[in-house]
């Protein structure tokens, strides 16, 4: 993940398929890998994206539709926040 605007943001751009899941995973003070899933959603205006509070451990998150994403951490708050960029078809017509 890039480093955002401030220390604990982070973002990726990703190409994302409908079938399959993702978790994000930081290092913790032990130096091993700790694994957040999807927590509650978190009502945005944006009908192009989505967030959830970060769960330890929790489930994998999934995209409706293939396509180009974004996807904001905020690590210190535990937040993701994913928002499409392009859908497959709308690759397809611009190529």
């Amino acid at each position: 993940l890039k480093s955002g605007s401030h220390a604990n943001m982070f973002s990726i751009r990703v190409w994302l398929k409908k079938e399959g899941r993702f978790q994000i995973s930081f290092v913790g003070t032990d130096g091993q890998p700790v694994t957040y899933g999807k927590g509650t959603d978190i009502s945005l205006s944006n009908a192009h994206a989505t967030a959830f509070n970060l769960t330890e451990g929790g489930e994998g998150f999934t995209v409706p539709a293939e396509g180009l994403y974004q996807i904001v951490v905020n690590k210190e708050r535990k937040l993701c926040r994913v928002r499409m960029h392009l859908q497959r078809r709308e690759v397809l017509l611009l190529a």
